[in-house]
C-alpha cells in the first residue's frame, strides 16, 4: 500500500500514515458494491479503489470553479492514468447529496468531519444514502491525545479551543472531537458505533511525560492520536442535533424529543 500511495503523490504528506491505517480497515465488499467518499481526494479514492478492490468508487467534494460534476484521472509514475474516478459537486455539510435513497454500500469519510460546522447534516445524508446495515468508516483528529495534552500544557491550544489562544493557527479545523463525541453523533445519526484510537504517527511524548500525566490523574485509554469509527447503519437518524457536541436552543432541544430529523 505504500507503494501505491507514492505512486499518487501522497508519500510524505501529512496524512499518509493515516490513509494507510484506515485503508487497512476497508471492509471486504462484493464487487457490486458501490462506495462513496465524503470529503474526497481522487488520489485517496485511488488508493482505496486498488488497496481494497473497490469496482465502484465515487468522491464528493465543493469546488467552485466546476460544474455539477466531473471525472478525475489519477497518473501512476510513468504520467499514464491509473484511474478514473466520477467526482460530485457537493456541500457536504449544507446541500443534499445528489445520488438516490439506499443507493451505497459504503460510505467513508477520512479527516473531514473536524472541519465542518454541522457535522450532524452530513452524516444524516450518509445515513440516507445507504443501504439498510450499510456501513460507514470515519477517521478524525483525536482531542484527547496524549500529544494534545502537551501542547494544552504548553499553552498550545488543541484545535477546537481558538477562542483561548487566537493568535493561534487552527489549520482549519472547526472542532476536534472525543471518542465519545463520535460515538453520540453516529449513533445520534442512526448507527451503531465501533470507536477507536490508535497512534498512527512515529514519533510521540516520551514515557515520563506520559508517566507525569498518569500521576497526575489522567485516564490512559483512549489517547490516540486519530479516532476510527465504523458504523452500521441501523435506523434513520435518531435526532437532528446531539447535545454532545451542538449547542442547543431551547427550540432544538424540544424538537430533538418530539420530531423526526429532517
Amino acid at each position: 500500500m505504500q507503494a501505491l500511495i507514492a505512486q499518487v503523490s501522497l508519500a510524505g504528506s501529512w496524512h499518509e500514515p493515516r490513509i494507510v491505517r484506515t485503508c487497512a480497515m476497508l471492509p471486504a465488499l462484493p464487487p457490486e458494491a458501490r462506495v462513496l467518499d465524503l470529503g474526497t481526494d481522487p488520489r485517496v479514492l485511488h488508493v482505496m479503489a486498488r488497496s481494497a478492490g473497490y469496482a465502484h468508487v465515487v468522491g464528493v467534494t465543493r469546488d467552485e470553479t466546476r460544474g455539477d460534476e466531473w471525472v478525475a484521472d489519477v497518473s501512476g509514475p510513468d504520467g499514464c492514468t491509473e484511474g478514473r474516478y466520477r467526482i460530485l459537486n457537493c456541500d457536504i455539510q449544507r446541500d443534499t447529496l445528489p445520488v438516490d435513497d439506499g443507493s451505497f454500500d459504503l460510505v467513508t469519510c477520512f479527516e473531514t468531519i473536524e472541519h465542518l460546522l454541522d457535522p450532524m447534516k452530513m452524516l444524516m445524508e450518509a445515513n440516507r444514502v445507504l443501504k439498510p446495515e450499510g456501513r460507514l468508516l470515519l477517521s478524525t483528529p483525536n482531542v484527547l491525545s496524549w500529544d494534545t495534552l502537551v501542547r494544552s500544557a504548553r499553552r498550545r491550544h488543541p484545535m477546537h479551543y481558538p477562542a483561548l489562544f487566537p493568535d493561534c493557527y487552527v489549520n482549519r479545523h472547526n472542532i476536534e472531537y472525543t471518542p465519545a463525541q463520535i460515538g453520540n453523533l453516529l449513533r445520534s445519526a442512526g448507527f451503531d458505533a465501533d470507536v477507536r484510537t490508535e497512534t498512527v504517527f512515529p514519533w510521540g511524548i516520551g514515557i515520563l511525560r506520559k508517566l507525569s500525566f498518569l500521576l497526575a490523574g489522567f485516564d490512559p485509554r483512549g489517547r490516540g492520536d486519530v479516532i476510527f469509527a465504523a458504523g452500521r447503519r441501523v435506523s434513520p437518524p435518531l435526532r437532528r442535533w446531539d447535545p454532545s457536541v451542538y449547542e442547543l436552543s431551547a427550540e432544538q432541544a424540544a424538537a430533538n424529543d418530539s420530531e423526526a430529523p429532517g
